[in-house]
C-alpha cells in the first residue's frame, strides 16, 4: 500500500477546560521546505516552541498553518468576571444617591459600567497554565491526526494518477521503440539512394559512402534513451511505493524523462516518433504538476 502523502491538508481539533472549548486548526499546502506559522492566544505565547516541535514531528514538508482560539477570546471574556459583592453595593450607593438628590431615573447598565471595581480578573494560576496547555496540546494533536489522514488519501489519489500517467508513458515508449526499429533501415535506404546519386559527381569511394550512411544512422539510434526512459518509468514506481518523502525524488526523475524525450525528439527524423514524442512530455508536464504537492 503506497503511502505518498499530498502537502495540502485540513485538520481540526476540540478539546475542553471547565467551560472553555480550545480549538485548533491547521491548513497545509505545498512548500519546498517546511515553513510553520503558529497563532496562539494572547495568554499562550510562551508555548509557541512546544506547538512547533508538535508539528515538527508530525507533518514533513508544506506550508503548514496553526491557528489555536478559545471561547473566551470569541466571547471578549479573557479571564473577566464580575464582583457581586461589589456590583451590589454599586447599585445600593446609585439608589441611595437618587433617594437624597429627588431622581428616580433607573439604574441602567451604561451607569454600572463607569464603575471598573465590579469587575475583577480571574486569579489564573501556574497549574491553571498548565491544564490549559494540556487541554490546547490535546486539539493541536487531534488536528495533526486529521490533517496527516487527509494528505495520505490525497497522497493516494495522486498516486493513482501518477501511476496511470507513468503507464501511458512506458506504452508509448514501446510503440517510439517499435517505430525506430522499422525506420532504421528505412533511413538507410533513403540515404544510400541519395548518396549514390552523389557518388559518380562526387567521385566518392563505396567504402566511403558506407561508413557515411553507418555514421547518420548511428546518430538517428535511440535505444540508449529509450532504455534510459523505460528505467526512470520503473524508479518513478518504485518511488511511489517508498513510503519515505519522494517528491523531491520525483520531480528530478520527471526532468530525466523529460530530458531523454527531447533527445529522442530531436534524433526523431519521423513524424510519427515526434508525435509520440510530444504526447510523452505533455503526460510528464501532468506528472510534475501532481508531483509539487507530493512531501
Amino acid at each position: 500500500m503506497t503511502m505518498i502523502k499530498s502537502m495540502t491538508g485540513f485538520g481540526r481539533g476540540e478539546s475542553r477546560l471547565g467551560d472553555s472549548v480550545i480549538t485548533a486548526e491547521i491548513r497545509t499546502l505545498n512548500s519546498r521546505f517546511q515553513d510553520i506559522s503558529v497563532r496562539l492566544p494572547s495568554d499562550m505565547q510562551s508555548r509557541e516552541f512546544e506547538a512547533r516541535e508538535l508539528i515538527q514531528k508530525q507533518l514533513g514538508r508544506g506550508k503548514i498553518t496553526l491557528v489555536v482560539s478559545h471561547d473566551e477570546e470569541k466571547t471578549g471574556h479573557n479571564g473577566l468576571q464580575v464582583n457581586d459583592q461589589k456590583l451590589q453595593e454599586v447599585i445600593t450607593m446609585l439608589q441611595g444617591i437618587s433617594q437624597k438628590t429627588g431622581h428616580s431615573e433607573p439604574i441602567t447598565l451604561p451607569m454600572l459600567l463607569h464603575f471598573n471595581e465590579i469587575f475583577t480578573t480571574e486569579n489564573r494560576t501556574g497549574d491553571h497554565a498548565e491544564k490549559l496547555w494540556e487541554a490546547t496540546r490535546q486539539a493541536i494533536e487531534q488536528a495533526l491526526q486529521e490533517t496527516e489522514q487527509m494528505r495520505i488519501r490525497e497522497g493516494g489519489e495522486l498516486s493513482n494518477a501518477l501511476r496511470t500517467l507513468t503507464t501511458e508513458i512506458e506504452q508509448r515508449v514501446d510503440e517510439i521503440a517499435l517505430m525506430a526499429k522499422e525506420r532504421t533501415p528505412e533511413a538507410r535506404r533513403r540515404l544510400t539512394e541519395r548518396l549514390q546519386g552523389l557518388q559518380e559527381d562526387l567521385q566518392i569511394e563505396s567504402e566511403r559512402i558506407e561508413q557515411e550512411i553507418a555514421l547518420l544512422v548511428d546518430r538517428m539510434d535511440i535505444n540508449e534513451e529509450l532504455v534510459r526512459l523505460r528505467a526512470h518509468c520503473k524508479f518513478f514506481l518504485d518511488a511511489l511505493d517508498n513510503e519515505e518523502s519522494v517528491g523531491r525524488r520525483l520531480n528530478f526523475l520527471t526532468q530525466e524523462l523529460n530530458r531523454e524525450l527531447n533527445t529522442i525528439g530531436s534524433k526523431a527524423y519521423n513524424s510519427e516518433i515526434a508525435h509520440s514524442v510530444v504526447i510523452c512530455k505533455e503526460k510528464v508536464e501532468q506528472m510534475r504538476e501532481q508531483v509539487q504537492n507530493i512531501e
